[in-house]
């Protein structure tokens, strides 16, 4: 019989550490994406607000809460991670196992993303989110004032972890 165990996306690949620089895998329970519908979205609004205590941030913008956050990925479109599914009259769908969700700390972390993806990395405050690539992989970045979030699709997860590897020898052996 087949034993069936789970792992997270990115389990075999994260954590990496080179010199001062770390990156790992966030485990997450849920992620939502939610699209309100025009019409509903002070509705929707209120909704999240009372269930989490958040509100839909500005395009590039995010909102952390000690349980849950929510970030801008795209025209009307947000992320929400959080234990359970949000209850709105909005499009909600379940992520979860779509993602690999990982942080890129230390000094140098704004190194590496000039490596790998085509913006200015520097120009973001903690809590902006961008989507963009990493390498030729489509993602999604917020800065968190400690490094930078990286989404990518699940399927990209060791590609991720073996581009973003390279970047960080690279930063830290021209740094030495």
């Amino acid at each position: 019989m087949i034993n069936l165990v789970e792992k997270t996306p990115a389990a075999d690949y994260l954590p990496i550490s080179v010199g001062p620089l770390k990156f790992s895998e966030v485990k997450v329970e849920n992620i939502f994406s939610i699209q309100p519908y025009k019409e509903k979205l002070e509705d929707a609004s209120k909704a999240l607000k009372k269930q989490y205590g958040l509100t839909f941030p500005g395009i590039g913008k995010s909102m952390i809460r000690r349980t849950s956050d929510i970030f801008w990925a795209g025209l009307d479109l947000y992320f929400l991670i959080a234990s359970d599914m949000p209850i709105m009259d909005a499009g909600v769908t379940d992520q979860s196992d779509a993602w690999v969700v990982t942080t890129l700390s230390g000094e140098g972390a704004n190194e590496v993303l000039d490596r790998l993806c085509p913006i200015d990395n520097r120009l973001m405050e903690e809590g902006d989110v961008v989507r963009s690539t990493i390498g030729h992989m489509p993602a999604i970045i917020r800065q968190t004032g400690e490094g930078f979030s990286i989404l990518a699709f699940r399927s990209f997860s060791k590609t991720l972890a073996h581009e973003v590897e390279i970047c960080m020898k690279s930063v830290v052996a021209q740094n030495s």
